[in-house]
């Protein structure tokens, strides 16, 4: 099975998962009552507060707080799907080969979190462009990009940044899933691997500070050794992968 089919097989199930595309949807929809009420609240900043403003307020920070909680447990579903639905040998025995299925995961998971994430907010984030206005949107973007000027980083290099960690945060959920298929244990071994990564980051981030790296030196250095970090826990899972008995 090529890697183009094993892709679309991955986002097929996704699609058809409909316990967390409800999840969800429920979410973003709550995402929209919250915005709506933030509007409201912004209109009547010096007005006088009622038990009902107080409840929706919570409820709005409740929100933000199921957010978080559902973007940062969904991916250790996604990885861990076809263990729990006791398909992975099935798979492996149809003539899928596990180094393709690992990256495909790792690529399907990584677009479909993103898409998920638009989908979720892009309502919230309309209606707050379009109440604002564009003037507004624009001084903000302009004052976004002089704190990033101030902190010595460009719009893309923190994209890029936060891409690369990302990514470097699904392959150890993945890694921890494989070694663990798919069992409770898995966030508590990628929670180690978390602890690990750090470790050995700002042990390494250390010897260029002494040495008085410059900034794009330090930024460099920072890149790459997210990259290598990556790359150990690949070969980790591929190596775990290969010689598991399913």
């Amino acid at each position: 099975m090529t890697g183009k089919l094993i892709f679309k097989m991955e986002i097929f199930k996704y699609l058809r998962d409909r316990k967390y595309l409800i999840s969800a949807g429920v979410i973003g929809c709550l995402n929209i009552i919250a915005c709506v009420y933030f509007l409201f609240a912004a209109d009547r900043v010096n007005g006088s507060v009622s038990v009902l403003e107080d409840v929706m307020t919570f409820i709005t920070l409740m929100t933000v707080v199921a957010n978080l909680v559902f973007m940062f447990l969904y991916p250790f579903h996604l990885m861990a799907m076809d263990y729990k639905n006791n398909v992975m040998a099935l798979m492996i025995a149809s003539g899928v080969e596990r180094t393709k299925l690992f990256f495909c995961k790792i690529g399907a998971a990584l677009l479909w979190t993103i898409a998920l994430v638009i989908a979720m907010n892009l309502v919230p984030l309309l209606l707050i462009f379009t109440e604002v206005g564009l003037v507004a949107v624009s001084d903000f973007f302009g004052n976004f990009s002089n704190m990033l000027i101030m902190a010595d980083l460009s719009l893309w290099e923190m994209l890029l940044f936060y891409f690369v960690g990302y990514l470097n945060t699904l392959v150890m959920i993945s890694t921890a899933t494989i070694i663990t298929k798919g069992s409770n244990m898995t966030f508590f071994l990628f929670l180690g691997f978390q602890f690990v990564n750090g470790v050995v980051s700002n042990l390494f981030l250390t010897v260029p500070v002494m040495l008085h790296f410059s900034v794009i030196g330090m930024k460099i250095l920072t890149f790459m050794l997210t990259l290598l970090m990556m790359s150990v826990f690949i070969l980790i899972a591929l190596n775990t992968l290969k010689k598991q008995n399913l």
